[in-house]
């Protein structure tokens, strides 16, 4: 219910603005949400600036690593993928997954989620090679991280498999 959410999401974002000028994780997090809602609502123009001044005001108020830079690079890469806009959002996920495994080390859970966002880009862009090779990192942080059987450990080889049945493997 995307055009119920906007509303409130726009409210929201305008109080943590007045509050502390939208320099907090919470108030990070609220824009990238009312990105991700105007975004579905066609506004693509709105949501590429919502992201990107996110990112923005994160980096300048967060020094990397830090843990919502993670998701703030992670969304507008996703954003600008899905208009097929690959170049742009390499770096992007470059910087996630830098920022990831620069608090995480190698074993957790946004690790595993920066490798398989990794993943998704290249599978994405048709370098279904290179999406196996991040697949099968995420593979084993979540072998490391998860009891078996889990649904995660399930997830990163049902990725690997269609990175093999893409490469006709």
């Amino acid at each position: 219910r995307s055009r119920d959410a906007e509303a409130p999401g726009r409210e929201a974002l305008a109080m943590f603005r007045r509050v502390n000028a939208g320099k907090s994780e919470d108030a990070l997090a609220c824009a990238q949400m009312l990105a991700d809602i105007v975004s579905r609502l066609g506004k693509d123009d709105e949501a590429e600036k919502l992201y990107r001044d996110a990112l923005t005001l994160g980096l300048a108020t967060f020094r990397e690593p830090h843990s919502a830079l993670i998701g703030l690079h992670g969304a507008l890469a996703v954003f600008l993928e899905k208009r097929g806009r690959f170049e742009e959002a390499h770096p992007l996920r470059e910087a996630a997954l830098r920022n990831a495994t620069g608090l995480y080390g190698e074993n957790h859970a946004l690790v595993a989620r920066a490798f398989t966002g990794m993943g998704d880009h290249y599978a994405s862009a048709g370098d279904f090679a290179e999406a196996e090779r991040l697949y099968r990192r995420a593979l084993t942080v979540r072998q490391n991280i998860h009891p078996a059987p889990h649904w995660r450990i399930a997830e990163a080889r049902s990725r690997i498999g269609y990175a093999l049945f893409r490469q006709r493997r």
